[in-house]
């Protein structure tokens, strides 16, 4: 049994069972079943034991990071006392990375179909090479495009009109 701090304004981990075949140690990052969600959590240390063996449920899974050094583990206790904040609101901005747990979405890939051509305009637009469009007005093309084609090195090409304000006209850009 483990004790794991959830980034919630709590104060103390709450215990979770340890799987058998999985080994954490203190600053593992795992998921955790937390009412009807799963929620990651940080093991902080041997469990409380305040609550009986047979209401505990199990640690999900393991997330495939390094576990947090006991410097950090310190740190957010250490912040926590002094700023009278609960532990786990401060490991909640430590843990505040979006995304830095979650594993990369898969990347969808197409192949061509043969006797289909690259600069054809009936295919979409990131299957097509967007330089091989240069100087027509290809759905495919980005501002980006146009300036680098124009050589303007990311400086405005064109200066609009600001729309009219209140009924007013505005005065273009640079003059007075």
């Amino acid at each position: 049994m483990v004790g794991v701090l959830l980034p919630l304004p709590l104060d103390t981990p709450y215990d979770y069972i340890v799987p058998s075949g999985t080994e954490v140690v203190p600053g593992s990052v795992v998921e955790v079943p937390l009412g009807s969600r799963v929620a990651a959590g940080v093991v902080w240390g041997p469990a409380q034991g305040d609550v009986e063996t047979g209401k505990l449920r199990e640690i999900i899974s393991l997330h495939d990071v390094p576990p947090l050094p006991k410097a950090t583990l310190d740190f957010v206790d250490w912040i926590a006392a002094y700023t009278l904040s609960h532990r786990g609101s401060v490991l909640r901005m430590v843990m505040r990375a979006p995304g830095a747990l979650t594993p990369p979405k898969p990347a969808a890939a197409f192949d061509l179909a043969p006797g289909v051509a690259v600069e054809d305009d009936s295919l979409p637009c990131g299957l097509t090479d967007r330089g091989a469009h240069a100087g027509d007005s290809h759905p495919c093309r980005t501002s980006a495009d146009d300036r680098r084609d124009a050589g303007a090195d990311g400086r405005r090409v064109a200066v609009r009109d600001p729309p009219a304000r209140r009924g007013r006209r505005v005065a273009p850009y640079g003059s007075r």
